[in-house]
C-alpha cells in the first residue's frame, strides 16, 4: 500500500517545510478533480499551512454547493508576484493536465511536485506520490492520507470526499466500485457527509435541450465488428445548433457502454482547440488504458481517455475519419473506420 510509505513523510514535508503551496486539479476539472481540491483546502486549513488553489482552465461544474470551490481561482492575475516552493496536483493523470498553461509553467519551475491520484501512469511522475491505483477516486486517496495522518474528518471533509466518490464510481455502479468503497462511503455517512445533496446536485443534471442532444449522438453511434468497438461522436459545429453545458455531455460514454454489441465505446468530441478528445469505456475485459496511452492518453482498464491533433470528417459510408497527421491519428483511424 503507498500510504504507509508516503502519507506520512507528504504530511510532514507540507507541516514542516512547505512555504508557498499551489494546489492545481488537471484543466477542464470533473467532480471528483475539484472535490479533491476542497478536500485538501479544508485539510491545509486544519494544520495552518497558506495555499494558493489554481485552475489553468475555466470550469463549469454541478459541486457548486461546495462551500470552498470558490477559492479555486481561474484569473492567472492571481498568480503574480506569488512565489511557490511545492506544487500538490490532484487526479491529473498527466503533470501536463495540471500544469497546462504558461502562466501555470513560469510559476512552477524548481517546485517540488507532490501528485495525489487514483490513475495508473507508465511516467511516475512527481518528486513525492501517492498514487492508488485500486482506490475508486482521487478523493478517497486522500480519505486514507487523512486516516494515516490522524487527521479529523468532519461532516465538510466528509461531503467533500464522499462527492468525488460518487461520481467516479456512477453511484457505485460501475466497475470502480469494490467492497471497499462501500466501507469509505458508509463511514463518511457516519460523519455527516451528505449524500442527499450530493445526489440530488450531481445526479440530477439533465435538461430537456442535453436529452435531445443526446439522441442526435445515439443516431451516430456505429459499430466497428472488426475491433467489437461502438464508435460516436460530436463535431464542434454542433454548437451552432445545441446549447447545453459541456458537463451534460460527460454522461454519453457511461451510458453507451452499456450495450451488449460492443466490448468497448469511444466517444469522440472536437474542442475549439483543433483537438479530437475521446473518451473509451467498458464494462468487460477490455484494458482502455493500454489502449488510451498508445494515443497520448491514460486512465483506468474499465475508463481512460486520450486527446490528438485533428478534426473530425464525417464518411459517406456512415462512419468518421480524424484528419491529422500524427501517429496517434493514424492508430485512431485504424480503429474507427468501416474497411
Amino acid at each position: 500500500m503507498p500510504y504507509t510509505q508516503m502519507a506520512k513523510p507528504i504530511h510532514n514535508y507540507l507541516l514542516t517545510k512547505a512555504k508557498g503551496i499551489l494546489l492545481l486539479p488537471h484543466q477542464n476539472p470533473d467532480p471528483d478533480a475539484l472535490s479533491s481540491v476542497c478536500t485538501f483546502m479544508y485539510y491545509l486549513d486544519r494544520i495552518g499551512k497558506p495555499y494558493t488553489a489554481f485552475c489553468g482552465t475555466s470550469f463549469k461544474t454541478s459541486v457548486d454547493f461546495l462551500p470552498n470551490l470558490k477559492n479555486i481561482q481561474t484569473d492567472p492575475a492571481v498568480l503574480e508576484g506569488k512565489e511557490f516552493d511545492t506544487v500538490c496536483t490532484f487526479d491529473a493523470g498527466d503533470l501536463k493536465r495540471a500544469i497546462s498553461t504558461p502562466a501555470l509553467e513560469a510559476v512552477t519551475k524548481n517546485v517540488l511536485v507532490i501528485n495525489f491520484d487514483h490513475h495508473f501512469s507508465r511516467e511516475h511522475w512527481g518528486d513525492m506520490r501517492l498514487v492508488d491505483t485500486d482506490a475508486s477516486s482521487t478523493t478517497m486517496v486522500l480519505y486514507n492520507y487523512l486516516k494515516y495522518n490522524h487527521i479529523t474528518i468532519d461532516h465538510h471533509l466528509s461531503t467533500c470526499i464522499l462527492t468525488g466518490l460518487i461520481s467516479d464510481t456512477e453511484n457505485f455502479t460501475n466497475a470502480a466500485t469494490r467492497a471497499s468503497t462501500l466501507q469509505v462511503a458508509s463511514d463518511l455517512m457516519r460523519r455527516g457527509g451528505n449524500i442527499n445533496l450530493i445526489k440530488e446536485e450531481l445526479l440530477k443534471d439533465k435538461t430537456i435541450a442535453g436529452l435531445k442532444f443526446w439522441s442526435v449522438i445515439f443516431e451516430r453511434l456505429y459499430h466497428n465488428p472488426k475491433h467489437k468497438l461502438a464508435v460516436t461522436y460530436v463535431k464542434k459545429s454542433d454548437a451552432e445548433h445545441y446549447t447545453i453545458d459541456e458537463d451534460e455531455l460527460a454522461g454519453v460514454s457511461n451510458f453507451i457502454k452499456m450495450m451488449k454489441d460492443a466490448d468497448v465505446v469511444l466517444f469522440l468530441k472536437e474542442t475549439h482547440d483543433g483537438k479530437v478528445k475521446g473518451s473509451l469505456r467498458t464494462t468487460g475485459d477490455f484494458d482502455c488504458a493500454g489502449l488510451a496511452m498508445q494515443l497520448g492518453g491514460g486512465g483506468h482498464r474499465k475508463a481512460a481517455g486520450f486527446a490528438v491533433d485533428g478534426l473530425i470528417r464525417e464518411h459517406k459510408d456512415g462512419y468518421i475519419m480524424i484528419e491529422g497527421d500524427s501517429e496517434e491519428v493514424k492508430k485512431l483511424n485504424e480503429l474507427i473506420q468501416l474497411v
